[in-house]
């Protein structure tokens, strides 16, 4: 039968397609989200930090378009990693605090913690134990090297948050190259 005006698609090709470049970039990210397909319903879903994301194919949809919609979204969710700084109380401090009705052992023992983003995590290199990280404050790229698996990094990170002290465990290797600060 010869049908005109009909365009026959492959939708397990691109699916396959869309899985192999999907995996590739979930190996990459920070998240470390884990992939679930459902073929017959042509679904995927990506799961993160407790977290779903349902991903509907499209076939007429480029693959590149797709992951990056993903990439931006999951971007928002990408590790920071902070300074974290020890402040003592200057003689300011103390006289305010005395006057609020503290004694001075209070006033003296009010250590506060202040916490500065330097870095966002945006691509993890698990082979090589490295992390290309984004400067928070000058929008420049950097590689990492871990002292330690890069698994534990990125999970003191996920369950300490700004209170994770791995800048201790990791050196920069060297600058990657500037982009735009709109991360």
């Amino acid at each position: 039968m010869n049908l005109k005006n009909v365009e026959y698609a492959n939708c397990k090709d691109y699916l396959d397609d869309l899985v192999k470049s999907l995996s590739n970039f979930c190996s990459k990210s920070p998240l470390k989200p884990t992939l679930k397909i459902v073929r017959d319903m042509n679904l995927i879903y990506l799961y993160y930090n407790d977290e779903e994301l349902e991903i509907k194919i499209n076939i007429n949809q480029n693959k590149k378009d797709v992951i990056g919609k993903i990439k931006n979204m999951l971007e928002k969710e990408y590790p920071i990693i902070y300074k974290k700084t020890n402040c003592v109380p200057n003689a300011n401090d103390v006289r305010k605090l005395l006057n609020e009705g503290k004694t001075l052992e209070q006033a003296l023992n009010n250590t506060q913690v202040k916490y500065e983003p330097l870095y966002k995590i945006i691509r993890c290199h698990d082979r090589y134990n490295e992390l290309d990280v984004l400067n928070l404050s000058d929008g420049e790229m950097y590689k990492f090297k871990c002292r330690i698996p890069l698994v534990s990094v990125l999970e003191d990170l996920k369950y300490r948050g700004r209170d994770s002290d791995i800048l201790e465990n990791i050196n920069m290797l060297y600058k990657i190259n500037k982009i735009e600060k709109n991360i």
